[in-house]
């Protein structure tokens, strides 16, 4: 005698009576366009750019028949005005944009020990040669104004509107301040050398607020081997503030587009101000001598 099968239980319960059954809504695939406030960020990111680009190269030591042609030059009246209108269409742009950060590649501890090892070949570099004889003309002179000024550190130099970059000037002169017997050429390059550390951390710091720690450390090491910066050490020159000024000018600019806030606003600020202290490289509104 054949068995009957039993009917299966229904997974959703027994239904009553006169109940319609519920129809499967269809699952619809997920958009992949961009929603149209992104797309509106990035056009107002790109006209930033183009407009501060063109208000940047409008200055006077880019325009030239072989770099920017006079004609396609804003003038050096609009110039500054194109600019300002440029960075302010990109900070409202990277505002208003939605920011996704790359996910971290590397642990904090694994960063830092990769940044203490950029760091000492940075300094290996820097520190190894500073007791070279050879000079030129220029730190020669540089390094008598300092070590005159060591002694009238009264006399600030960031008090006096001719000095180019006030913030090395009187830094180099704290040296000779607290190393008296010290040859000169040497006071003049140990602070060039500290200051450009600092310049390869803020680089660090600068990849990795752009994108990862990987970057940062990326940066921090074209930083440490680049022989430009190398080379200013070892002369000597307040020319090691320009690639502090920049990268820190860099560095406070993105923190602020990536998340805009009062505390930001308030260190972009004080990094364009430092600028307005560093070698003239820094401030490309300013007119030469």
């Amino acid at each position: 005698m054949k068995k009957r099968a039993r009917p299966q239980k229904s997974s959703a319960g027994p239904q009553r009576r006169g109940a319609v059954p519920k129809a499967k809504v269809p699952i619809q695939a997920a958009s992949t366009a961009p929603p149209s406030g992104s797309v509106r960020a990035g056009w107002v990111i790109l006209v930033g750019w183009a407009l501060s680009a063109w208000g940047l190269l409008s200055f006077e030591p880019y325009v030239s028949d072989l770099l920017v042609p006079t004609r396609l030059s804003a003038g050096p009246v609009a110039a500054p005005w194109i600019v300002l209108v440029g960075f302010a269409l990109l900070t409202a742009g990277y505002l208003r944009a939605p920011g996704e950060k790359a996910e971290e590649d590397l642990s904090r501890s694994e960063a830092r020990v990769f940044l203490a090892l950029i760091l000492g070949l940075a300094a290996a570099l820097r520190f190894s040669s500073l007791g070279v004889d050879g000079h030129i003309w220029r730190e020669v002179a540089e390094s008598q104004a300092l070590s005159r000024n060591a002694g009238e550190l009264g006399d600030w130099y960031f008090l006096y509107p001719g000095v180019q970059s006030p913030i090395f000037h009187d830094w180099a002169a704290l040296w000779f301040k607290w190393f008296p017997n010290a040859p000169a050429l040497l006071m003049q390059r140990v602070p060039a050398a500290v200051f450009d550390l600092v310049t390869v951390w803020i680089l660090y710091l600068l990849g990795r607020e752009g994108a990862n720690r990987r970057t940062g450390l990326f940066l921090a090491l074209l930083g440490a081997l680049s022989q430009p910066m190398v080379r200013e050490v070892l002369r000597g020159l307040q020319v090691v503030t320009v690639f502090q000024g920049s990268a820190l000018m860099l560095l406070t600019t993105l923190r602020f587009w990536n998340k805009g806030s009062l505390g930001r606003a308030l260190l972009w600020a004080g990094a364009l101000t430092y600028g307005l202290y560093a070698y003239s490289p820094c401030r490309p509104c300013c007119r030469r001598s």
